[in-house]
């Protein structure tokens, strides 16, 4: 389950295959420059919010098949140009493998289809909130400042037509000791993104 990250910084790095919602442009790209507080409630400063006004299932899947180049939305059993696991969506054992699907980047610099890889558009972070603050109600139809409590690493495996995005967990990490430093997304294909897709613990 995830909720919509409210959109406020315009987003910097798009891709070609946007289609200029902001909502989708955040997850395509990367959602840089924006600046997230890790740790820090919104009575202390914190300055994360989600946002229940929209329903983000159209964004979702066109941000996530742009974003993993992905071309047959909806086909969760095997990879349709988009970077996947060996198996796909079931690796047997850690580490995972990751193999360059057709649409890849390093396929279309020259690298066959199927080879192994170490970094892929395929691997984002998730800020993960605190559904539990006894401070923040989530409100139907209005943004909700939440305070995010860490992020989960994931291997995107496919988007399906209904903004459902099948992932493997690849790691989880907590803010520490709430000191509210502010986290980037700096412009790197394994970069921490996309960060609009948040996901309560």
């Amino acid at each position: 389950m995830y909720v919509p990250g409210q959109v406020g910084t315009p987003v910097t790095a798009v891709p070609s295959c946007t289609e200029s919602d902001p909502f989708e442009m955040a997850i395509e790209g990367c959602d840089a420059p924006t600046n997230y507080t890790c740790g820090l409630p919104p009575g202390n400063g914190g300055t994360n919010a989600v946002d229940l006004s929209r329903n983000p299932e159209d964004a979702t899947q066109d941000g996530v098949s742009c974003l993993i180049h992905q071309t047959a939305v909806g086909n969760v059993t095997d990879s349709s140009g988009q970077d996947y696991l060996n198996p796909f969506k079931a690796p047997s054992s850690y580490p995972f493998q990751i193999l360059a699907g057709s649409n890849s980047p390093i396929v279309s610099a020259g690298l066959t289809r199927g080879s192994p890889i170490s970094t892929s558009p395929s691997i984002v972070s998730l800020p993960i909130y605190d559904e539990t603050d006894p401070g923040v109600t989530l409100a139907s139809g209005a943004p909700t400042n939440v305070t995010f409590v860490g992020f989960l690493q994931v291997f995107i495996n496919a988007a399906d037509q209904f903004g459902n995005v099948n992932v493997t967990v690849l790691n989880i990490a907590g803010c520490g000791n709430g000191s509210g430093t502010p986290v980037g997304t700096p412009l790197v294909a394994n970069s921490p993104v996309p960060v609009r897709l948040i996901t309560p613990p």
